[in-house]
């Protein structure tokens, strides 16, 4: 998966605070919006209701994501630009201590389209 919505300053993630409070969760089960590839998103920490601008695009089928126990909510799929997100995940990064690979130069979006 290739994910965004953080900041980075000086090439350094930045926790921010968030505008809004953490969204609550829709889960595939119920949304039908499945974790398919090249679908985005939310990002969220272990906590289920903990979503707030971190998402994600799926570069394969993470069904895993779509099982209740391990739901992450789908809203959206790329329509263009598969090997854009492909290339992104491909950057050479930094392992956290947690796990997350943050790229070592960041890519930034230069735009987004909403359909509906």
């Amino acid at each position: 998966m290739q994910g965004g919505g953080e900041q980075f300053t000086n090439g350094k993630l930045v926790l921010k605070a968030t505008l809004y409070d953490p969204i609550v969760l829709e889960k595939p089960s119920v949304t039908k919006l499945l974790n398919s590839i090249y679908s985005i998103a939310m990002a969220r920490t272990k906590s289920e209701n903990s979503a707030t601008s971190g998402f994600f695009i799926n570069l394969d089928n993470n069904k895993s994501f779509d099982d209740d126990s391990n739901a992450y909510a789908a809203f959206g799929r790329l329509i263009y630009g598969f090997s854009t997100a492909q290339a992104i995940s491909k950057f050479p990064g930094v392992i956290s201590s947690d796990g997350t690979v943050t790229p070592s130069t960041p890519p930034v979006i230069q735009w987004v389209i909403q359909l509906k």
